[in-house]
């Protein structure tokens, strides 16, 4: 599968509203989370393979959770009533770029106290 082929697909699940109607909820959302699985599994597996298989499992986990996090969001907006659709949007939006960013920081903050005690963060 080439690389214009992942990107169509991220770009459509992550920024056209209709994608995830295209199949049923409960599959959308339990192959997600079956896809962002398998790309941690691949994570976890990268500082024995290298450089490919961490850019693989960040493709993987990327693809998976796109369509999940359009289903979180969908389902936010359409609980709120119409006049609070765009405040309810963007409660969606923060959270999730929250959760994103508190990921990233555990990670760093991990890595660096991994190093300055002394042994390699694996």
């Amino acid at each position: 599968m080439d690389g214009s082929l992942w990107s169509k697909l991220c770009y459509w699940f992550t920024y056209d509203p209709h994608a995830p109607t295209a199949f049923p909820a409960d599959v959308c959302g339990g192959g997600g989370f079956i896809l962002a699985a398998l790309g941690f599994g691949l994570l976890a597996l990268a500082p024995t393979y290298g450089l490919g298989t961490l850019a693989s499992g960040l493709a993987l986990y990327s693809l998976g959770l796109a369509p999940v996090v359009t289903l979180a969001v969908d389902l936010i907006v359409s609980a709120a009533p119409p006049q609070r659709a765009g405040a309810a949007a963007g409660i969606g939006q923060t959270g999730t770029e929250f959760g994103g960013a508190l990921g990233w920081l555990s990670l760093a903050a991990w890595a660096q106290q991994s190093t300055v005690m002394g042994f390699p963060p694996t």
